[in-house]
């Protein structure tokens, strides 16, 4: 009940951030986003006791569902100008504005800062409050509760990538049918063309 959607679908991140966005969620990138987990909590205590519930829970399989609600507001904290940040992920990224779950997906986003260096985030990760995380462009983090991951952003693509990945698909096919749709009309030009010049001298042979 109240399903919103895949919380992928909620982002609309390019090819140079999606890799790191999917980092920075990591099994949360394949959760479903619900309105309201108060309402599906009391769905699943009714579907549960059913046959089919029963039948599907049985299979085995885990899934998560992430409230479509505004997180608590986080302790203030800004390094937009400090040396090498590049940015908020949440600003660097598109997010689906006009989706519910909009206010929880930016929370996500807008406790990591991109950074150019594992030194660079040492260096801010000492004065930021808990929580906050410290990413590099190629996927290593660490966070301001002293947990370091390394490893690259490409191995660890998911979701977000994936859907980043379609949509410069689905824009370069559009841009190919444009091409084509003008070479076309081109050529249906020039025939125009060269049947109206073969008629002139036709008629100028007559």
């Amino acid at each position: 009940p109240g399903l919103v959607g895949p919380l992928a679908d909620l982002f609309v991140a390019d090819a140079a951030w999606a890799p790191l966005v999917d980092v920075v969620l990591g099994v949360l990138g394949q959760s479903l986003v619900v309105r309201s987990l108060d309402d599906l909590i009391r769905w699943h205590s009714t579907w549960a006791a059913t046959d089919a519930g029963r039948e599907v829970l049985s299979a085995g399989g885990r899934i998560g569902f992430i409230g479509a609600v505004r997180e608590p507001a986080r302790p203030e904290f800004d390094a937009a100008d400090r040396p090498g940040v590049v940015g908020r992920l949440d600003r660097l990224v598109g997010i689906a504005a006009d989706r519910p779950g909009v206010a929880a997906v930016a929370g996500m986003l807008a406790r990591v800062w991109v950074v150019e260096s594992l030194a660079d985030a040492a260096g801010l990760a000492a004065a930021a409050p808990p929580g906050t995380l410290f990413a590099t462009r190629d996927g290593a983090t660490l966070s301001a509760d002293g947990v370091l991951e390394l490893g690259s952003a490409h191995a660890a693509s998911g979701l977000v990538a994936r859907q980043s990945e379609r949509r410069a698909l689905d824009q370069r096919h559009d841009e190919l049918e444009r091409t084509l749709a003008a070479a076309a009309a081109a050529v249906r030009t020039h025939e125009d063309d060269l049947a109206a010049a073969d008629a002139a001298l036709r008629q100028a042979a007559a």
